[in-house]
């Protein structure tokens, strides 16, 4: 049910891994320290509550956590991903989308944000403003409610938003607020 620090040591060549269906709840830290060419990851189905053991892995392109019991984004996990191209965090427990969980701007070459099947009540406005490549948001059956009406104008190369199966009541102006 875990994987510790350096279990992966002497695969310095390593670049994609699935371990999915199975259980796992902890991954260490520095249990992917070594492997720096490492550009896929799979760990869906298991039981992962947090996700900081991708911060050694710059070079990752694809990253698939969908249908573990993630509850946040920690701020600024994303700092140093500037090959990565999708992130699936579907069908897990996350509540709300801070502004800090997506302002890198090293995210400048995402293409595929997954967040779908959560339980998502808010989204700070200013959430997605780095993500100006951005061709696929999925934001389907969660628990938004209102949605702040400027949240996707800097998304000028989405093509796909999917917000269906929300009990959203508003697309909101800020300035309403004030």
């Amino acid at each position: 049910k875990r994987i510790e620090k350096d279990t992966f040591k002497n695969m310095d060549l390593l670049s994609t891994i699935e371990i999915s269906q199975n259980e796992l709840e902890f991954v260490h830290r520095e249990a992917f320290k070594n492997n720096q060419p490492m550009i896929d990851i799979k760990l869906s189905n298991n039981m992962l509550k947090e996700f900081d053991f991708i911060m050694n892995l710059s070079k990752l392109k694809t990253l698939d956590l969908q249908h573990n019991v993630i509850e946040k984004i920690q701020s600024n996990l994303f700092d140093s991903f500037k090959n990565i191209t999708e992130i699936n965090l579907s069908n897990n427990k996350i509540r709300s989308i801070t502004k800090s969980c997506f302002q890198s701007t090293c995210l400048q070459q995402l293409c595929n944000l997954h967040l779908s099947d959560n339980e998502i009540e808010t989204i700070e406005p200013g959430s997605f403003d780095l993500l100006t490549r951005l061709i696929m948001l999925t934001l389907k059956n969660n628990k938004i409610k209102t949605i702040d009406s400027n949240l996707f104008n800097s998304l000028g190369s989405l093509n796909t938003l999917q917000l269906s199966e929300n009990p959203i009541e508003s697309f909101t102006d800020p300035m309403t607020y004030q």
